[in-house]
């Protein structure tokens, strides 16, 4: 998607949210930091460069009522702490029955086998729901921020 992303407009809006957080959160990257609070404030700098959006984290409706896309369609805890459902970690859209533009995952320090996983989600999520795009953010330490982006 990297050039569908630049055509858009996304991917710029995306590379200055990714430094607005590691100016400003790089001190979450250290290893025992919960994801949801990376997401969140990731999802924050977002929301600043996507003004005319909603931009939410772990989000889990869909215009008429809960979303559920299954990482395994045989399992689904109604309270899932174990991932067999997928919320998002982050989207960029207008609730409801507005378009929705992204959809972002966010990992740290994943191995490829989590990756190829991660990738597999998103691409359900974008197909399932129409999200214009997606990506997998891979962050990495407060020394080195960043360890990959993947658009699909």
């Amino acid at each position: 998607m990297d050039n569908q992303a630049r055509e858009t407009g996304i991917l710029p809006r995306i590379e200055k949210a990714l430094h607005a957080f590691v100016l400003a959160d790089r001190d979450l990257l250290h290893p025992g930091s919960n994801l949801r609070t990376i997401a969140c404030r990731m999802a924050l700098c977002v929301q600043d460069q996507f003004p005319e959006a909603k931009v939410d984290s772990e989000f889990n409706l869909d215009g008429e009522g809960l979303r559920k896309t299954l990482i395994d369609p045989e399992h689904i805890l109604s309270d899932d702490l174990t991932g067999e459902s997928a919320y998002p970690d982050v989207v960029v859209h207008h609730r409801g029955t507005g378009p929705r533009i992204l959809v972002i995952e966010i990992q740290r320090m994943a191995s490829e086998a989590v990756r190829k996983n991660e990738l597999a989600k998103l691409v359900r999520i974008k197909e399932e729901y129409a999200f214009g795009g997606a990506l997998l953010i891979n962050f990495g330490t407060p020394e080195k921020p960043l360890e990959g982006i993947d658009w699909v």
